[in-house]
């Protein structure tokens, strides 16, 4: 049990770093990295519009008049449907705060092995960049209406289920990386629903 309280970050770093440089792989994590940027551009390849998609829709839209500016303050005002989705996305970046907080509170001082933290926390962060790439073809079948919807359902049910059964270790992970997998795959729809009560 002493191993595991003993353990951190910084040793688990120094480790597998020795381990990079006695294998002659010091460049691995720079490669990681290199294929991880890729992986990031090829992901949101098509959001972007190309120089000839561009010129295209300038040209349509010149005789087009020019659509009226929209006060930010006056839409929050007038606008109760954008007043309740700021307060949602207020809400859930509190959940996230709170799930991490608490995971450390939790692999600490109930799990009796914070070492698990680091665990937990590249979980979840690998399954956020997994998120960020599904979200646009949930949101495509689903509308971003319903994704929210049902992610929110998805990670208060997490939620509720993990706080009924937190003395398994495992299952409490499990679950709170299913909990922060739906609260990111949420960002992907904030653009469409803040784009929908602004008009």
């Amino acid at each position: 049990m002493e191993k595991y309280l003993i353990s951190t970050g910084k040793t688990i770093d120094l480790a597998v770093e020795a381990a990079l440089a006695q294998l002659g792989l010091t460049g691995l994590p720079g490669a990681v990295m290199a294929a991880g940027y890729y992986a990031h551009f090829k992901m949101f390849e098509g959001y972007e519009e190309t120089g000839a998609e561009e010129l295209a829709r300038l040209k349509a839209n010149a005789g087009a008049a020019a659509a009226p500016k929209v006060s930010a303050i006056k839409a929050i005002t007038v606008n109760p449907h954008l007043i309740s989705l700021l307060i949602s996305s207020l809400a859930k970046y509190m959940v996230l705060f709170l799930v991490n907080g608490l995971a450390v509170y939790y692999f600490e001082y109930v799990g009796l092995n914070p070492g698990l933290m680091s665990m937990f926390m590249l979980i979840t962060n690998l399954l956020g960049v997994a998120a960020g790439y599904m979200s646009k073809h949930v949101v495509a079948k689903m509308g971003a209406k319903r994704t929210v919807t049902v992610a929110y359902l998805v990670m208060c049910t997490m939620m509720v289920i993990a706080y009924f059964l937190y003395k398994n270790v495992p299952l409490v992970i499990a679950l709170m990386t299913v909990t922060v997998f739906s609260m990111t795959m949420t960002n992907a729809c904030e653009p469409e629903l803040y784009a929908a009560c602004a008009g």
